[in-house]
């Protein structure tokens, strides 16, 4: 059995460490104190695909697995946004009207308009 990451893993966990230390650190004192919605990282990670990570494309998800979400999840512990794991929840156990209502471009945050309403 080979338990070496693959290089996709190592760009994905690289890519949540920087966009952590880089997009979020960087003012989190402040938003913070001032209890400021981090409207602008929550875009950003969409945009990356960090949102809806293990959700099925066919719903507007990344459609990547269990590794890349821990992967992505650990480097994002430094900051208090954490990747939508109820969207993977509904996807895997809900029936195809919950997900279909729940997660589908359009009904959910993975489209600019509900994420512009923050």
């Amino acid at each position: 059995m080979d338990f070496q990451l693959s290089e996709e893993h190592l760009m994905i966990q690289k890519a949540a460490r920087d966009f952590a230390v880089n997009e979020c650190l960087p003012g989190v004192i402040e938003r913070d104190e001032l209890q400021k919605f981090p409207k602008e990282q929550i875009e950003k990670l969409a945009e990356l695909g960090f949102m809806g990570m293990m959700v099925k494309p066919e719903y507007g998800g990344s459609g990547m697995d269990t590794i890349s979400y821990v992967l992505a999840y650990s480097g994002f512990t430094i900051m208090p946004i954490k990747p939508s794991s109820a969207s993977f929840s509904i996807c895997s156990f809900g029936n195809f009207c919950n997900s279909s209502l729940s997660i589908t471009p359009g009904r959910h945050s993975f489209t600019a308009k509900s994420r512009a309403a923050f």
